[in-house]
């Protein structure tokens, strides 16, 4: 994922002359509030929500969700798990910078011509699409590395979460009330995860949903700890 964010980026960085013309027209445009202390809850964008909302996101998917508890047994200690969870954090920091950064981009290359409001694309959710297709198409594979990350990353989180319901399900639902060996379970565990990534590929086939909007649903609907 950082690979396609990185694209993006330093494409943008390029057409716009540098970092200083986008963090310039961010600030004009009042992207770059950091320090709005409004206690107002229904302000989308304040300190309080970034703090308080994102310390309870955080504190329930590292937390409870079946899908971070399974990553954590499967360590050999608790020293070991902690180290993959620091690690872990890593990763999802670089991203986050990624994400803002690739957000301030769009923001600037698009701030006299907003594609939405023009009419040129029917979601906010194409904007980032769009970039893509405006900047990237002259460097020919800069837009199949991006829509490789895109993929990559969807795929990897539905596939997590599809396990973690799979595992809930035998052992919250049938091995309380079923006797089986460990290896029956194995296979019935098997058998679910392969009968959800069915029906989800059987609803993406029927709406003709993309993959990046599949991929985003799919991860509401098969989170275990939305279903518990």
């Amino acid at each position: 994922m950082l690979s396609g964010f990185l694209a993006v980026i330093i494409k943008a960085v390029i057409i716009q002359g540098g970092f200083s013309v986008i963090f310039s027209d961010a600030q004009q445009g009042g992207r770059l509030n950091f320090w709005d202390f409004d206690v107002n809850p229904l302000r989308r964008h304040t300190f309080w929500t970034f703090v308080i909302g994102g310390t309870s996101i955080c504190s329930a998917v590292y937390g409870v969700t079946p899908t971070a508890v399974q990553r954590y047994i499967a360590c050999r200690s608790v020293t070991q798990a902690r180290l993959a969870l620091y690690i872990n954090l890593l990763g999802i920091w670089a991203c986050f910078v990624c994400i803002v950064f690739a957000g301030l981009s769009l923001y600037s290359v698009y701030k006299d011509c907003d594609p939405w409001t023009a009419g040129l694309i029917s979601s906010p959710d194409q904007l980032m699409p769009n970039l893509v297709t405006d900047i990237l198409t002259v460097n020919p594979g800069l837009p199949g590395l991006f829509l490789a990350a895109v993929y990559s990353g969807s795929l990897s989180t539905v596939s997590s979460l599809i396990n973690g319901l799979a595992a809930v399900t035998v052992e919250d639902l049938i091995k309380p009330y079923f006797r089986r060996s460990d290896r029956q379970l194995l296979v019935i565990s098997k058998a679910l995860s392969e009968s959800v990534a069915f029906l989800l590929w059987a609803r993406l086939h029927r709406h003709g949903r993309t993959g990046i909007g599949f991929g985003r649903d799919a991860a509401g609907r098969t989170d275990p700890s939305r279903l518990s």
